[in-house]
C-alpha cells in the first residue's frame, strides 16, 4: 500500500473525533443537513488527494517508460547500423 493511503487512513480516526467535536459545539454544523455537508467537503478533499497521486504516479511510470522505450529503440538502431555495416 502506497504511504500516502497509509497516512489517510491513519488519520480518520483523529478526523471523526474532530467532526464528533464540531458537531458537539458548533451552532452551523450541529444538524444532520450541515453535517452531512461537512462530510461532503472532506470526502471532496480525500477525492482530490487520491486524484493528485494517482496523476504523479501516472507522469512518473510514463516518463520511466518514455525513457525506457527511448533506450530501447537506442540499442535497436544501434544494432540495426552494426549489422548494417
Amino acid at each position: 500500500m502506497h504511504s500516502m493511503q497509509i497516512a489517510m487512513r491513519e488519520s480518520i480516526p483523529g478526523l471523526m473525533n474532530a467532526v464528533r467535536m464540531i458537531f458537539s459545539i458548533s451552532s452551523y454544523y450541529n444538524t444532520p443537513e450541515q453535517l452531512n455537508h461537512l462530510f461532503a467537503m472532506v470526502s471532496s478533499v480525500f477525492e482530490l488527494t487520491i486524484y493528485e497521486n494517482k496523476k504523479n504516479m501516472l507522469r512518473t511510470t510514463s516518463v520511466r517508460l518514455n525513457i525506457n522505450f527511448q533506450r530501447i529503440l537506442e540499442h535497436l538502431l544501434i544494432s540495426k547500423a552494426i549489422l548494417n555495416i
